[in-house]
């Protein structure tokens, strides 16, 4: 084994070169370190399995581990390692460097090559100088920077001192002259600043983009004051060309909207030319005129310029600003000092006025159960197995992909457009292809951003394969495409916008699907060149599919997204979705495009309740579905009776019993019904006959089961009853045309065996069986004179056998019994059944003693009246209680000498209150008593009714009195002296006694506060402060009692607010 590996090693070899000198802008432009990497096999065997290491010890690169499959025989495999150089490292280099890169070939652990390489690493703002890739210079020419802004302002107020009006647009609207001028004044701006010349050797590397703030310093190189120059001018919209030598440099502007076909040309004799009088396409002038030591206007810096180039040998190159930035060398970003050492600032980050992008709004797109009925029956139809490439999308399998900077232009373009040709990969292209990024080449390929938009404008969409890869996989996919539209008339060729990539949780390996389908069409290019893809007219969807996989596997509810397309982007589609798994592990939205082929079972069901669902909710029933109500007209159930049908009217080949009977004959009327039983109730035998009774009304039968099983019952019926001839079988998977196209020929034969037979005699003898059984049937269920027949009777006599007897009835009073006397009894025992559940059982009653036998408006009015007092007893009770527990409260419990002697005294007070106000009870009562025996009241009665008073007046004297009384009596004894006399006079006049009830509560409040001798004024007092005297007290009263008084007129004159609530609540 050890003499294997030795000889692998000694012929394997590793060659590496690299850049001589590396930067920031090297890493920035994406211009790879190695200019050539090769692993060379001299031997007679493959190598396999092989892994090259690069690595730096000092962090110039990022760590990059690249596997080789292999390394054929006697050959060389040149190795793509991109760019590899680590932007950290330059962010925090301050000095030139002289950097070791080891290139590391091993297998199985075992090294077989190793490949030590220097190159010079050159600080953040170093540009290479004059012998280095004079290009770069374009990235240090920084527009945004602030001291462009400065001179910006300060040009335009220049060339208003000469007299020029235009506004500073760049080249919109401007003449030669009006630009030769700004740039003239932008030379008359920097001039006045005075700069101090400093020297640098561009033929060698040097600081380029160190002084952001020339301005301020006022000192300069004149490498940095032509990047200065040229960056202004480039912020006036204009276009800057750098020329320079190996030891001057300078710069230019067009005057123009134009530039180079090249970034670095060194064609002087035509750069002579543009800046030549009569042509004048440029004009350059000469930058070390800007400095303070030179006193020169700008024209004669032109012709110091000119002077220069014709001599020759000052330049020798240069550079077209414009040009670079059309191949992506943009402005380097910022270097810039934080907290925690430097970060780097791009242009937007420089740019004060630069807007911040709009944030992608969050939508709900959970459904909450807001899903409609039709888009519940889609989305079951979706087949969810990762069989389906709408879940697990392949990149290498008759598919093209699209080379796309951003999926809204690409669909903006097609949808402009009509018609796209679809073009081969450009050996930029190719080389994405060949490194095989199926996913997340949009990124890779947003440096060519202008070029695809240059031929996306001019109707052509570029892929990723080869010419003749896509010539094949176009022509198959419009044979594929074509087969599909023939056999089921479906479309299946999409344009596929966006891909998620996610992980099965089956067996953990990545898979993507596609986000936003589009519908398109591939067919021959115009003059039969070529291929094009045209768009179709339907709108783009969301996959379905995918949403409502997402949702049943990974409970990821973003089905609603497949309503809320309206006005929506590609890229604010793929952000939501960005947003909605943000918490998935490894999971990633990217926006590649690919032109595929996509279907799935059942497709055919799901795209005609897609396109006719308009068409299929004008049907009864499915609308009534839709709508969850019943929208069909005809509802009124029909009731079939066997006994009075004949038998010739629906057949029943099979047994079955009556309610099968009945389902049979209502699948004649063409009615809709459900028949509901559970396994084994007779449902495959009762839709045996429904079809039996189909065709033999000469009619089509469509039955559909979940199961095949229930299928082949019913099948193996129907052939039993020799009904399986007219039977066509299409559910299974092995169902050809030919054995189709069989099956109807034979069943069209028969149509010339039909045999006429005759039921008449089997029909009759039916009936005959029938109408016999029928007699003691009818007499069973017959109504008698009770109004039941015999079988209720009994039906009745069972139900109630085990009831006790409670009553002793003689049996002639059943002689008598009629429907209509057994109605009215049972209306009695309902009332008394209900008196007993309200007043309780009559044994034990509350109510036993009491010897009432009438009941009248007199005799309520008095038992109101009695509760009323007892309910005032309870009142005062319950004072005293509470007397009682506040001396309770003062730990009375511990007694004292003191305590007791304060209990004695409390107690005495509390007899001799009670005493007196029972002793002013008993006399009330008694005058009560008297005034009633005496017959008092019912002369006052006579009396007053008599004067022809108006009732009103009456009431408002009696309230007078209780105001009156009110200042000196308590209200219960009021009650006892007054109400003997006031109530027959009230009865009199048909007075609600609630109403003069509440009538005297409002008159007692008001006689409580009421002086001289208003009890709650004696109360107030004696819990005032001392400074408050009884007069005080007296003096506040009266709004208060303006107040009772305006609540008594009301409720006298609009009696409905007292009686309002007691009449709604009693009747």
């Amino acid at each position: 084994m050890a003499q294997k590996s030795k000889k692998t090693e000694e012929f394997i070899s590793l060659t590496a070169e690299t850049l001589g000198v590396v930067s920031y802008a090297d890493y920035f432009t994406q211009t790879p370190l190695f200019t050539s990497l090769q692993i060379k096999n001299g031997g007679a065997d493959a190598v396999t399995d092989l892994t090259l290491t690069v690595s730096n010890e000092n962090g110039l690169l990022a760590s990059s581990i690249k596997p080789i499959e292999e390394v054929p025989f006697e050959s060389a495999v040149e190795v793509d390692l991109g760019n590899v150089l680590s932007p950290l490292y330059f962010v925090g280099l301050e000095s030139v460097r002289e950097e070791q890169i080891f290139v590391e070939l091993k297998k199985d652990k075992q090294t077989l090559a190793v490949e030590k390489v220097t190159v010079t690493a050159l600080p953040f703002d170093y540009w290479q100088g004059a012998s280095g890739n004079a290009e770069l210079l374009a990235s240090f020419v920084r527009p945004k920077l602030a001291d462009c802004a400065r001179l910006q302002s300060e040009i335009g107020a220049q060339l208003k001192k000469w007299g020029v009006t235009s506004e500073i647009n760049g080249y919109e609207g401007c003449d030669k002259n009006v630009v030769r001028q700004t740039a003239a004044a932008l030379y008359a701006c920097i001039r006045r600043y005075a700069f101090e010349r400093e020297e640098a050797d561009i033929s060698r590397p040097v600081e380029a983009g160190a002084g952001v703030k020339l301005l301020a310093e006022r000192r300069a190189t004149p490498l940095e004051m032509a990047l200065l120059v040229s960056a202004c001018l480039e912020n006036l919209g204009l276009h800057p060309v750098l020329v320079l030598g190996e030891k001057e440099i300078t710069c230019g502007v067009w005057l123009y909207d134009n530039c180079f076909m090249d970034t670095v040309s060194d064609d002087l004799q035509r750069l002579g030319k543009y800046v030549a009088d009569g042509i004048n396409n440029l004009s350059c002038f000469d930058v070390n005129d800007l400095f303070s030591d030179k006193n020169v206007a700008y024209s004669t810096s032109e012709s110091h310029f000119i002077q220069k180039l014709n001599a020759g040998g000052t330049y020798d190159k240069y550079v077209d600003i414009r040009r670079c930035r059309i191949a992506h060398l943009l402005p380097l970003p910022l270097r810039a000092r934080s907290l925690k050492g430097y970060e780097i600032l791009s242009e937007e980050d420089m740019s004060p006025d630069a807007a911040p992008k709009m944030l992608t709004e969050a939508k709900k797109l959970s459904l909450d159960g807001k899903q409609t009925k039709d888009k519940q029956w889609e989305r079951r139809l979706l087949d969810l197995s990762l069989k389906n490439t709408l879940l697990s999308f392949s990149p290498e399998k008759m598919v093209l992909h699209v080379l796309s900077a951003d999926p809204d232009s690409t669909l903006s373009a097609l949808e402009e457009r009509g018609e796209m040709t679809l073009a081969g990969a450009t050996a930029a292209v190719a080389e994405l292809a060949r490194r095989k990024i199926f996913f997340g080449a949009a990124a890779e390929a947003r440096n060519m951003r202008e070029l695809i938009a240059l031929e996306v404008s001019g109707g052509t969409l570029r892929t990723f394969s080869e010419e003749v890869v896509l010539n094949e996989t176009v022509s198959r996919l419009i044979k594929r495409s074509k087969e599909a539209d023939e056999e089921s008339g479906t479309k299946i060729l999409y344009l596929a916008l966006g891909f998620l990539k996610w992980y099965s949780r089956e067996d953990g390996k990545e898979k993507y699907a596609p986000l936003v389908l589009k519908p398109i069409a591939l067919k021959k290019g115009k003059g039969g060149v070529g291929y094009a893809v045209a768009s179709t007219d339907e709108e783009f969807s969301v996959n379905s599919t995918l949403l409502e996989f997402l949702k049943q596997e990974f409970n990821i509810d973003i089905r609603g997204l497949d309503g809320a397309l309206q006005g929506l982007k590609i890229s604010e589609i793929l952000a939501m979705i960005r947003m909605e798994i943000v918490n998935m592990k490894d999971w990633e939205v990217f926006d590649d495009v690919y032109v595929a082929a996509f279907s799935f079972a059942r497709y055919q069901m799901w795209q005609d309740l897609r396109r006719n669902m308009d068409v299929f909710s004008k049907n009864e029933l499915i609308s009534s579905l839709l709508n969850n109500r019943c929208e069909i007209k005809d509802v009124k159930d029909v009731e079939f009776k066997e006994d009075e049908c004949p038998p010739t009217q629906t057949l029943m080949p099979l047994p079955a019993d009556s309610s099968q009977w009945e389902a049979v004959a209502l699948s004649q009327t063409g009615k809709t019904f459900v028949l509901h039983g559970p396994p084994g109730t007779g449902k495959s035998q009762t839709i045996t006959n429904i079809i039996a009774n189909a065709l033999n009304d000469g009619k089509r039968v469509l039955f559909v089961a979940e199961k095949q099983a229930a299928l082949s019952v019913v099948k193996k019926r129907l052939d039993g009853l020799g009904l399986g001839e007219f039977c066509l079988e299409l559910h299974s998977n092995k169902t050809n045309k030919a054995d189709v196209l069989q099956k109807l020929l034979s069943t069209l034969a028969l149509a010339g065996a039909q045999e006429n037979v005759s039921l008449s005699e089997k029909a009759n003898s039916i009936q005959q069986l029938k109408n016999d059984l029928e007699e003691p049937l009818a007499a069973l269920h017959k109504k008698r004179r009770l109004g039941v027949s015999v079988y209720e009777a009994l039906l009745i006599c069972l139900k109630n056998k085990n009831a006790p007897d409670i009553m002793n009835i003689e049996s002639t009073f059943y002689d008598s019994l009629t429907k209509e006397k057994i109605e009215s009894y049972e209306n009695m025992m309902v009332q008394a059944a209900a008196a007993a559940k309200e007043c309780g059982g009559v044994y034990n009653s509350p109510f036993s003693n009491v010897n009432l036998t009438e009941y009248s408006r007199d005799k309520r009015d008095a038992i109101y009246c009695s509760s009323e007092v007892v309910i005032a007893e309870i009142k005062h009770l319950k004072n005293y209680v509470a007397l009682f527990l506040e001396l309770y409260r003062q730990r009375i419990s511990t007694l004292t000498r003191k305590k007791l002697e304060m209990l004695a005294e409390a107690a005495s007070r509390t007899f001799t209150t009670t005493g007196m106000v029972m002793w002013i009870l008993f006399g009330a009562n008694c005058f009560s008593a008297v005034l009633i025996m005496t017959g008092i009241p019912s002369m006052l009665k006579v009396f007053i009714t008599s004067l022809s008073l108006p009732p009103m007046l009456i009431v408002f004297f009696m309230m007078l009195t209780y105001f009156i009384l009110g200042c000196f009596l308590e209200e219960t004894t009021m009650l006892f002296i007054t109400i003997p006399i006031y109530m027959p006079i009230l009865s009199s006049f048909g007075m609600d006694p609630i109403w003069f009830g509440v009538l005297f509560m409002i008159a007692m409040q008001m006689a409580y506060i009421t002086p001289p001798f208003g009890f709650s004024l004696f109360f107030m007092k004696s819990i005032a402060p001392k400074d408050i005297t009884t007069v005080d007290i007296y003096k506040s009263v009266p709004p208060f009692i303006v107040i009772q008084l305006i609540a008594v007129l009301i409720c006298m004159f609009v009696p409905q607010i007292v009686t309002f609530l007691p009449n709604l609540l009693y009747g």
